[in-house]
């Protein structure tokens, strides 16, 4: 189909044979542009799938410390077990991670943990917060 078409425009001019330098400049920007849109949608995506990874990893990075948590009892949970840690590293991420864990003592004796995590110098910045109540059991 396409070689007909081919043949069909080479007979349609009037004693010319070939393409003519600007019909291969105009094809050659064509070309161009959609390599140029190609590049950037490829771009974009890889941007999109390392933000991704990131938060996959700051948020197994909080429930890790929620589960941690856990395994201590509630009335043993106190403004003691804040922390703030640097420089956490994630196998298979070359991100870097802090993660900052705010126990608070309620006033019916629960507990409010707040655990949160951010890439430290990323390009693409990452925050998690993970919030959950443990309650004492009566």
């Amino acid at each position: 189909m396409i070689k007909r078409y081919f043949k069909k425009l080479l007979r349609s001019r009037t004693g010319q044979q070939g393409i003519s330098l600007i019909e291969v400049l105009l094809a050659l920007l064509l070309i161009g542009l959609i390599s140029l849109g190609i590049a950037s949608n490829t771009i974009s995506s890889m941007h999109i799938q390392k933000k991704t990874e990131e938060n996959y990893a700051a948020s197994n990075l909080a429930l890790s410390k929620v589960e941690q948590l856990s395994a201590i009892p509630v009335d043993q949970l106190s403004s003691a077990n804040n922390s703030v840690e640097e420089s956490l590293k994630v196998p298979g991420s070359n991100a870097t991670f802090r993660r900052s864990t705010t126990i608070v003592v309620n006033a019916d004796t629960s507990r409010t943990i707040t655990v949160k995590v951010e890439t430290v110098g990323a390009m693409l910045p990452t925050k998690v917060n993970f919030k959950t109540t443990f309650s004492m059991w009566q």
